[in-house]
């Protein structure tokens, strides 16, 4: 497992961003300590990284660090 980043959000929750050799340099996985649930995001891929694209629809992950700006700035949360 390799960390990327980690942090504590605005409402207290940790955020843990991290990928492993089984996903690749590809994805990473959020992982929030606080409520114990995780995400996998791949580039490439379609995802919602912010609250505004419900109702715009999915984006298309261009980067890790696309997902981690999202988090780590409460563009989107669980």
């Amino acid at each position: 497992m390799k960390t990327i980043a980690k942090f504590t959000t605005s409402k207290g929750n940790e955020i843990e961003i991290y990928t492993t050799s089984v996903i690749g340099k590809d994805g990473c996985v959020v992982f929030d300590k606080s409520c114990q649930i995780e995400r996998v995001y791949f580039i490439g891929r379609d995802a919602y990284l912010s609250w505004d694209e419900f109702e715009n629809g999915y984006n298309k992950i261009k980067s890790i660090s696309q997902v981690v700006d999202a988090w780590k700035n409460e563009k989107i949360h669980f």
